[in-house]
């Protein structure tokens, strides 16, 4: 049982990370969240991290995560796009109300 590899030009990416991604919503120039009258958005998750980094180092990635429809899940999209990080699968799951 061989390991079967193909060669980089026959791939369509170089890495492929599964994982989550995240929203970090922290104070500008480290302060205080409760003196902050807005807060900073940071896009990120080991996974999602890993494969951002390699995109911008010029390597062909792919991030698979689940995103829901939220504006939330178009600011992980929009940060993914714009990194040239590409999509192979993520689910756009319904945003329900609670409470």
């Amino acid at each position: 049982m061989g390991l079967k590899i193909r060669a980089a030009d026959a791939c369509k990416f170089d890495l492929v990370s599964l994982g989550e991604c995240m929203i970090r919503l922290s104070p500008p120039a480290h302060g205080r969240i409760e003196f902050a009258p807005a807060l900073e958005v940071w896009v990120g998750g080991g996974e999602y991290n890993v494969s951002y980094a390699l995109a911008r180092l010029g390597m062909r990635t792919g991030w698979v995560g689940g995103l829901n429809t939220s504006p939330m899940g178009q600011i992980v999209a929009k940060s993914c796009a714009g990194s040239g990080d590409g999509f192979l699968a993520h689910r756009h799951a319904k945003v329900r109300r609670r409470g």
